[in-house]
């Protein structure tokens, strides 16, 4: 769950929402510049879509800390449940897509939760992503050892393998930029084939890419969140019940390639 905030009000956005946003702008990149076949950019596009999928159980009933009555954005998760929600994506990807799309999304939460590592102090946090990561190597040697076919036939299975992480790391980061932030700073990045990128906040929710690397002019997008007050909640079902009853609202931008580039 993502919460995004404002001085008046915050706006829950789902981790589903936001995954969703991520596969269309994956859908509209220019990958044609890479050697890798179309089948298996397919696949990393629906590896972006469903990276996420182990959150719906949160999404459909998310949760305070009970500290300070405020609802837990995604980057506020005790390392336990966060955990357990990144299994259940993983597993979901082996299981109803393809081996290799585990493998992707098992190295990018992998990332995170190597990242997570060196900001968190408290024991259970520590205990649980690092046994994660060690159950994480060890399943992602089974998803190859799956694929292997697949694999056989490569010049470079390793290039494959990279980039397919690289693929759901980049356009999940781009989502997020768009979703946690009204007026987020320029984003510079470095795309999954290696080009540079920079992505600039205009007015009216437009966005400028810096360089052609959308199949289109323009790219309009939308998700939808649900906004609530900015304030403790006492528990976890006025929490639930703020966002039941709230009116959904609907962010939409316009990426857009840079004029000189276009």
């Amino acid at each position: 769950m993502i919460r995004r905030e404002n001085a008046q009000q915050w706006l829950i956005i789902p981790q589903i929402a936001h995954a969703q946003l991520a596969a269309e702008i994956a859908d509209c990149w220019w990958f044609d510049s890479v050697t890798i076949e179309a089948d298996e950019i397919s696949l990393m596009k629906q590896a972006v879509h469903h990276h996420d999928d182990g959150w719906q159980v949160w999404d459909s009933a998310p949760r305070i800390d009970p500290a300070t009555g405020i609802p837990r954005d995604f980057r506020e998760m005790p390392a336990p449940a966060a955990t357990e929600i990144w299994r259940k994506s993983i597993d979901e990807c082996v299981q109803q897509i393809d081996p290799l799309v585990g493998v992707w999304v098992s190295r990018h939460f992998c990332a995170l939760a190597v990242r997570a590592l060196s900001s968190r102090e408290v024991n259970d946090d520590q205990r649980a992503l690092h046994m994660f990561l060690s159950e994480q190597e060890k399943f992602q040697g089974e998803c190859c050892a799956a694929s292997q076919k697949r694999l056989d036939h490569k010049r470079d299975p390793d290039r494959l393998i990279e980039f397919g992480y690289r693929v759901v790391q980049f356009f999940d980061l781009v989502s997020l930029w768009l979703c946690c932030s009204e007026s987020p700073a320029p984003l510079e990045t470095t795309s999954p084939a290696g080009q540079s990128v920079q992505l600039s906040p205009l007015t009216d929710n437009r966005v400028d890419v810096s360089a052609k690397l959308l199949r289109s002019e323009e790219l309009h997008l939308a998700t939808t969140g649900f906004p609530i007050a900015a304030r403790p909640y006492h528990d976890d079902q006025e929490l639930y019940d703020a966002i039941s009853e709230a009116t959904p609202a609907t962010i939409r931008w316009t990426l857009r390639c840079s004029a000189d580039e276009a």
